[in-house]
């Protein structure tokens, strides 16, 4: 599923209009119960946890390509799951030297994972990228819902000074996965009614 990302830029004065800048493509996602060795110990000992399920979701993007000059030093997936029982247990990606990978959201249902590069005349690769979450919910939930989206930084050389744009979705996506098949599905947030 496709995602257009846009920058804002300002027309006569106080009007804004928005300019498709970039986009990001998520790809199939892997959705499996979790591995007791994907837990941490102590979530096995809780009293609760005969009563929770653990699964595995992993998600593949690839960010667009630019124009000439352009790269990417920065890109933020952001994940809200809608269910307050429903909550990250742990969060990763693995990104290839010289991106780095910082997580948000262990234990809360918005997660964030940004990948950057610490010289922004490098640019982080166009080509396959993955991020993952142990998410815990309670054992009777079928779906998991939620909204997907992201963010970009865009940086180019303009007159020999280091231009930044910030980019994102008019709209996030809605997803749904389904814990019990094994299957994820995302859609537009105006398809899904949200």
């Amino acid at each position: 599923m496709h995602l257009e990302l846009y920058t804002e830029e300002e027309v006569l004065g106080a009007e804004v209009r928005l300019v498709r800048e970039a986009g990001i493509s998520f790809g199939r996602a892997i959705v499996a119960p979790a591995a007791e060795s994907e837990l941490p110990p102590f979530y096995l000992r809780r009293p609760d946890s005969r009563n929770l399920g653990f699964t595995h979701l992993e998600i593949p993007f690839a960010l667009d390509d630019l124009p000439e000059g352009h790269r990417y030093t920065e890109a933020t997936v952001a994940l809200a799951l809608d269910a307050a029982s429903t909550v990250a247990v742990t969060l990763g990606a693995d990104p290839e030297p010289p991106v780095e990978a910082l997580t948000w959201g262990e234990g809360q249902r918005h997660l964030r994972w940004r990948l950057s590069v610490p010289d922004v005349r490098q640019g982080i690769r166009l080509g396959d990228h993955r991020i993952r979450a142990v998410v815990e919910y309670p054992l009777k939930t079928a779906l998991l819902t939620g909204a997907l989206g992201a963010t970009v930084q865009v940086t180019r050389e303009v007159l020999d000074k280091t231009r930044h744009k910030q980019a994102g979705p008019k709209e996030p996506l809605r997803f749904t996965v389904n814990v019990e098949a094994g299957w994820c599905e995302f859609a537009p947030a105006a398809e899904s009614g949200q």
